[in-house]
């Protein structure tokens, strides 16, 4: 592929650069802190924007890979933060931090009401799916002093394990 995707924090956009001349094909105008992005297993961009801090309300952009905008869902209001989009390994099912975790299909044309993953008093702060066995490891920050935990969940969202961490974890690489 000769095309990168680069969300633009300064002027809200998303850009389609050709990597080939290092140029901009196009420029999609996209609302405050565009702040994740995606691709699906129809290489579609999801991109997640938080609005701001009592700006906008938060959007979750559905997009093509030319740029062209396909959906744009709405969440509730504008006192949500929703933030760290992440994909499943088979790229069908989108996952986000909003008050606890949610799970969307790509397919669906509206925002889930529920989490998949309550909150509990838990501080989430990033996540990650482990490529072979598709178990998700959650972040807990707890308070940002003391040591961390992390969480494993499998695919119906029943928690497998806990174990501690350092202070503050964020993300998650696996290697094979």
């Amino acid at each position: 592929e000769d095309s990168a995707y680069v969300c633009d924090l300064t002027n809200n956009q998303l850009l389609v650069l050709n990597l080939q001349t290092d140029s901009i094909i196009k420029r999609t105008q996209l609302i405050r802190q565009p702040g994740s992005m995606v691709k699906d297993k129809n290489n579609n961009l999801w991109v997640l924007c938080n609005g701001g801090f009592d700006e906008m309300i938060p959007r979750l952009y559905q997009i093509n890979t030319s740029g062209d905008v396909i959906q744009v869902v709405n969440f509730d209001n504008i006192n949500q933060y929703p933030s760290n989009l992440l994909i499943n390994e088979e790229k069908d099912h989108l996952f986000y931090f909003n008050d606890g975790i949610f799970r969307m299909s790509i397919t669906d044309k509206s925002l889930p009401s529920q989490p998949f993953i309550e909150k509990k008093g838990r501080l989430f702060y990033g996540m990650g799916f482990h490529p072979s066995s598709s178990e998700l490891y959650v972040a807990d920050a707890i308070d940002y002093q003391q040591r961390g935990k992390v969480y494993r969940f499998d695919l119906e969202g029943n928690e497998i394990a806990t174990f501690q961490a350092g202070i503050i974890p964020t993300g998650f690489i696996f290697t094979p």
